[in-house]
């Protein structure tokens, strides 16, 4: 039975004890990563993409369990792929093959774990795509 009723935080992997994750795999929810990234915006807001990649996440988890589809968003990779982002001043990028890596290790993991049901919100393609 999906539980819509859970606290916004409550669809955070990050904020579920050791117990919630064991009643949490048998009902198959579907895993929501959302990598971002840390990069010079103007000078007056802040450098992190990723809080606005977990929060549509966020929204996605909550929009979907409602509708009979429970979702959590997985814990939050800070840093995107480097593109625009590793040459901005003070800007925190991966190289796009070790984003690829990381994305590929979560998605190979999960399912150890019983959690096959994947969908990857992507924060930012950068300003090329």
């Amino acid at each position: 039975m999906v539980q819509p009723e859970m606290p916004l935080s409550q669809r955070r992997l990050a904020e579920l004890s050791a117990g919630e994750m064991w009643q949490l795999v048998p009902r198959r929810p579907v895993m929501l990563p959302p990598p971002g990234s840390h990069e010079d915006h103007v000078s007056h807001t802040p450098m992190a993409d990723h809080s606005s990649a977990e929060a549509v996440a966020l929204r996605i988890a909550v929009h979907a369990t409602e509708a009979d589809t429970e979702a959590f968003v997985a814990p939050v990779p800070p840093f995107g792929g480097a593109d625009d982002f590793g040459r901005a001043p003070h800007g925190i990028a991966l190289s796009q093959s070790t984003l690829r890596a990381m994305l590929d290790d979560m998605r190979a993991c999960l399912p150890h774990h019983g959690l096959t049901r994947i969908l990857v919100v992507n924060g930012l393609g950068g300003y090329g795509h």
